[in-house]
């Protein structure tokens, strides 16, 4: 088993498969590779196809007909033990109709209800990821300037559902 992907489920007319197939994971990567911000940065199908294959790494594939048209890929213990979200990917072509939106429904209502907090990373250039996650809550608590190019930044986001214990 090269990754570990969701089961069926039906999902506000979203549907996620479940599937151990290469070439599933295969075309998560080649959309990756062909979708910005990893596009516009340089990354390769191979090495996307190596971020995907880690072995701690679920993805969750939008699946139509055939075709992977977007994917979420996740670590349920991604920060101090709190889920992360390493990847959220859309198709360009149906970028804006709510496909990213409906994954982090999914991430935050499905997969961990009950998680105190819930993270993700964004590139300062993914500008527009970046508004539908402060739109969603997250909020910036980390910047990591320099870690893939030069003079660009990543932003590590946060939305806190309360602290993880309540008491002392």
């Amino acid at each position: 088993m090269i990754c570990k992907l969701s089961s069926v489920q039906d999902f506000n007319d979203v549907v996620l498969i479940s599937s151990h197939d290469q070439a599933i994971v295969t075309q998560c990567a080649r959309l990756m590779s062909e979708t910005d911000p990893w596009h516009a940065m340089g990354f390769s199908e191979d090495e996307c196809l190596a971020t995907l294959t880690a072995s701690v790494i679920v993805i969750h594939v939008v699946w139509d007909g055939g075709t992977v048209s977007a994917f979420l890929a996740s670590l349920a213990r991604g920060v101090v033990e709190e889920p992360l979200i390493r990847i959220v990917c859309v198709r360009r072509e149906l970028q804006g109709a709510g496909l990213g939106s409906h994954l982090l429904d999914f991430f935050e209502s499905v997969l961990f209800p009950n998680a105190a907090n819930l993270f993700l990373c964004v590139s300062e250039t993914n500008v527009r990821a970046k508004v539908l996650y402060e739109r969603r809550g997250y909020l910036a608590v980390g910047k990591f300037s320099d870690w893939i190019y030069p003079n660009q930044a990543e932003f590590l986001m946060r939305k806190t559902r309360g602290p993880r214990r309540k008491s002392v």
